[in-house]
């Protein structure tokens, strides 16, 4: 049986529990601390993400100003996301401390604040509005960025196989640290390493950009993700 605070917390459940680290740390009202609790109680999982925070903060303990400073700084995207949800940001202790004393090589912040992603052991299949089908293998996330222009994935952590949909003109990127690739077939796998990225072609039509990617072709296995 999976310790319950070991199991995994939902996007959303996570960027909560972030902006009620924030705003709970930068000195909230009596109002804001009864919201607070109420948010907390609410649910199993709101409170299940909130241990698992605590257990983090508790690894890495408490980071400097600077520390927390270079980390709105060097992180829009989560600014973006506190903003969003309407929490004043004074200070980020929890990713002050990952960002200062393990430089995100433990728990990579990328992969807590990706749209979707899969715990160790778990796999996950999702359907885009587009048709596409992506099928997460497992410790492996994901950001969905679909606009008027083009529809693009960005794989933060670890290994996906896709099925790109057929009736959609837009043209479908997947992005890593190492570069963007433009499928130009319907199915290949997308896997990030510590060398770089590999891409498997399941069909040998497709684009790349930037820097190089390792290539292969789809075993059976590698088929199922």
């Amino acid at each position: 049986m999976t310790p319950m605070s070991s199991k995994p917390v939902s996007a959303q459940v996570l960027d909560a529990a972030i902006a009620w680290q924030l705003s709970l740390d930068g000195g909230a009202s009596a109002v804001e601390r009864e919201e607070f609790a109420k948010w907390h109680a609410a649910h199993e999982e709101h409170a299940r993400a909130w241990r698992q925070l605590g257990m983090l903060d508790q690894r890495f303990g408490v980071a400097t100003g600077p520390a927390r400073n270079a980390l709105l700084q060097s992180r829009e995207g989560l600014r973006r996301r506190v903003r969003k949800l309407g929490r004043g940001v004074a200070s980020v202790v929890l990713f002050g401390a990952l960002a200062l004393f393990a430089g995100e090589r433990y728990l990579p912040m990328d992969y807590w604040l990706a749209d979707q992603r899969t715990a160790t052991g778990e796999q996950r299949t999702l359907r885009l509005a587009d048709g596409t089908v992506i099928n997460l293998n497992t410790h492996s996330a994901l950001d969905v960025r679909f606009d008027e222009k083009q529809r693009r994935i960005v794989l933060q952590e670890g290994e996906i196989l896709i099925e790109t949909g057929h009736n959609d003109s837009r043209p479908f990127i997947v992005e890593t640290r190492d570069g963007r690739m433009r499928a130009l077939g319907t199915r290949f796998l997308v896997k990030r390493e510590d060398q770089g990225t590999r891409l498997g072609c399941c069909n040998r039509r497709w684009r790349r950009g930037r820097k190089p990617v390792r290539t292969s072709t789809c075993s059976r296995k590698a088929s199922k993700c």
